[in-house]
């Protein structure tokens, strides 16, 4: 008797566990929130249009019902009928919510069952206006109110086209808004994410004039578009109003997601560079596909008739892109190791997903209601994907300046020879001079030279002209063997210009260490000498203030006069300013010339000097 007494206080307590594990009933307690209901609902499926009394009498017979013990059905033939018996065993009213967490439901009918009395909810789904909708959201919401102690029958009917998903939840009311505003921050920011990406990728592409950036611009709004629209957000905020619309714009969006990432794929492998053959078959399939797509839109109704064609057709060309595209990545090891290994790591995260998806979403293989790995995918995707275009971006700004550096170094040749050649030609004239004109000039002087007031005018002229001849070949040919130094040198050079011109020529140094080497010194000399010479041929100046110094290993020199100036723009192909400025740049330094009409002009010239 007191075992018998056991086994009955034994079964009581064990007696609402046993109530809330049966397939066909759930009981809603006091403090209940929400609970995934799939273990709870009975459910055959039929290839007839039959009413919810029909279904009814089928739920009557046990034989002709099973429990359900599945979320994803794979692909489905016909309309799915699902019954659960909701009992609210607390003592207050509760407003709750059956929940289907798949936003792709073609048509859903809704009824509530009390007292033998059918209460039907409008026929939903993505061929109706989203506004038909229980509720303005992404998810298919369905209010149930029980007074306390209320025991009501739930009945679902489904038509679905291909394969089906359906994760059923019975939720509360403060749940139903606590879950909807979570998820709505977590895929704000997914999106958010993606969309910053891509903005970034068209700045750059248009900063840089790089069209790889403007396909990961193209392949990241399509890929965040997609995920967009796949959570059921485009239906509910960008075409509310239309249709049996949203399927067709997944297949597009995921379409246009691989032909955009097959040019992503070829720039940032550069497959034209290593896998020529690869890439001519690449852009093949990418034309190919995208014409398909833009068939659609001129003639939709055609392209409908030839879906069960083309659809297939658009399947395989993209199985056997996605294999060029891996084998593209393995090649790529071998010719830029780092971009190809986190290109390998993102394109395996999102083809490892895409298959997980296929098997759990397309064939039930798997039981997961979560998010899609396939958006999650995309999320690593884009980081990873992001840090190899930095990483390819930097490499190609190296070997940018590379081949910068290397152009300068072979231009500085090319100013070093011209100039070299111009100062040996320089030479070999001032020779010329003076060795045999100037000694031509003082034989003739001697031979017309007598005491004639004739002959003696004619030997000052003949002296004013070896002077002459001297002072040229003194000027092309500058006693830079005999000065030490810059300072002494351009002191004669402008001591000679003084007394020749009468020009007041004001010279300054502050510093000079007389680093410069002779090649230097003698180009720093010309660059001096050609100022002046503009300066007494075209400035018509009374003043020249002329200061050389040194600062952060660096020689400055200004040259600066009062004359009438002249503009830039229209003289800086002149030939004095032209050797003025291929002179510096052979040094590598840097020139500005200042001036304009009426103003006087201003020279700043700096050369680097050697450590």
């Amino acid at each position: 008797m007191r075992l018998n007494g056991k086994l009955f206080i034994l079964l009581l307590f064990l007696l609402p566990k046993a109530s809330w594990a049966q397939t066909d009933t759930l009981f809603v307690g006091a403090d209940f929130k929400a609970l995934p209901a799939n273990q709870y609902f009975r459910f055959f499926n039929t290839t007839e249009e039959i009413t919810i009394d029909s279904a009814l009498q089928v739920f009557k017979q046990t034989n002709s019902v099973q429990s359900l013990t599945k979320i994803n059905f794979g692909s489905i033939n016909g309309s799915y009928w699902f019954q659960l018996i909701l009992t609210n065993s607390s003592t207050k009213d509760q407003n709750l919510y059956l929940e289907i967490r798949q936003p792709h439901i073609y048509r859903i009918a809704f009824y509530k069952i009390d007292n033998g009395i059918i209460y039907s909810s409008p026929e939903t789904g993505i061929r109706y206006n989203f506004l038909q909708r229980p509720l303005p959201s992404r998810f298919f919401d369905f209010p149930i109110q029980l007074k306390k102690g209320e025991t009501t029958t739930l009945v679902l009917m489904v038509y679905h086209i291909n394969s089906l998903t359906l994760p059923i939840h019975i939720v509360s009311q403060s749940s139903l808004h606590q879950n909807n505003y979570t998820e709505n921050i977590i895929w704000g920011y997914w999106f958010g994410f993606l969309s910053f990406c891509a903005l970034f990728a068209l700045i750059a592409s248009m900063l840089l004039r790089n069209i790889i950036f403007l396909w990961y611009f193209f392949y990241i709004s399509s890929a965040a578009l997609f995920g967009f629209t796949e959570q059921g957000y485009s239906f509910q905020y960008i075409f509310p109003g239309l249709a049996d619309i949203e399927a067709t714009v997944i297949i597009q969006l995921a379409v246009y997601v691989f032909i955009f990432l097959v040019k992503l794929s070829q720039g940032l492998l550069d497959t034209k560079k290593y896998l020529p053959t690869v890439h001519k078959i690449l852009n093949s399939l990418f034309y190919f596909v995208l014409a398909l797509i833009l068939s659609a839109y001129v003639a939709p109704g055609l392209m409908f008739k030839l879906s069960p064609i083309v659809l297939p057709t658009v399947n395989l060309v993209v199985v056997f892109g996605l294999i060029l595209l891996a084998f593209s990545g393995i090649k790529a090891l071998f010719t830029n190791r780092i971009i190809a290994v986190f290109f390998l790591i993102a394109y395996g995260t999102l083809v490892a997903a895409s298959i997980f998806g296929i098997l759990n979403y397309g064939f039930g293989v798997f039981q997961y209601s979560g998010p899609n790995p396939i958006l999650i995918a995309y999320f690593f995707e884009a980081m990873l994907l992001s840090v190899a275009l930095v990483i390819l971006f930097r490499q190609v700004q190296r070997e940018r300046m590379r081949l910068t550096l290397q152009l300068n170094d072979q231009q500085k040749q090319m100013y070093q020879h011209y100039i070299d050649g111009i100062e040996k030609e320089r030479s070999r004239i001032a020779g010329e001079l003076h060795d045999d004109v100037g000694s031509k000039l003082s034989n003739l002087k001697r031979l017309l030279q007598t005491h004639s007031e004739e002959s003696l005018k004619t030997a000052d002229h003949i002296d004013r002209l070896i002077d002459d001849v001297r002072q040229l070949s003194h000027d092309l040919a500058p006693p830079l063997a005999h000065v030490a130094g810059i300072k002494p040198l351009l002191e004669n050079l402008i001591a000679d210009t003084r007394r020749a011109t009468g020009i007041n020529i004001k010279f300054q140094t502050y510093t000079i260490s007389d680093r410069l080497t002779p090649s230097q010194l003698q180009q720093v000399y010309r660059i001096v000498q050609e100022a002046l010479n503009n300066v007494v041929k075209h400035a018509e100046a009374t003043r020249v203030d002329i200061q050389l110094f040194e600062k952060d290993n660096e020689l400055d020199i200004i040259i600066e006069d009062n004359g009438k100036g002249f503009d830039v723009t229209t003289q800086e192909k002149g030939f004095g300013i032209h050797q003025m400025r291929i002179r510096t740049e052979s040094m590598g330094g840097h020139i500005e010339i200042n001036s304009k009409p009426g103003s006087g002009s201003f020279i700043l010239i700096k050369i680097p000097l050697a450590r």
